[in-house]
């Protein structure tokens, strides 16, 4: 199953919206689409987003980074 911006609210309360999530046979793979060049904040935003699927029960989460003007995908 995907899903496209499907909003996952944090402990904080704070409203996480990935970009896309694929679930899986019990796996979840988010996948962030960026446009501009790689910076810091989204690895970091990938880790969180991937944190709140473990969070929710899930063990196997993966998630990547795809630089689409670069045609490139980053496992975080």
């Amino acid at each position: 199953t995907a899903f496209n911006e499907t909003e996952i609210i944090d402990t904080d309360g704070s409203v996480c919206r990935p970009d896309r999530v694929i679930i899986r046979d019990g796996a979840v793979t988010v996948i962030d689409y960026k446009f501009g060049a790689p910076r810091p904040s989204y690895l970091a935003q990938a880790r969180r987003y991937a944190g709140l699927y473990r969070d929710l029960g899930y063990e196997n989460v993966k998630a990547y980074l795809w630089y689409v003007y670069e045609d490139r995908i980053v496992e975080v």
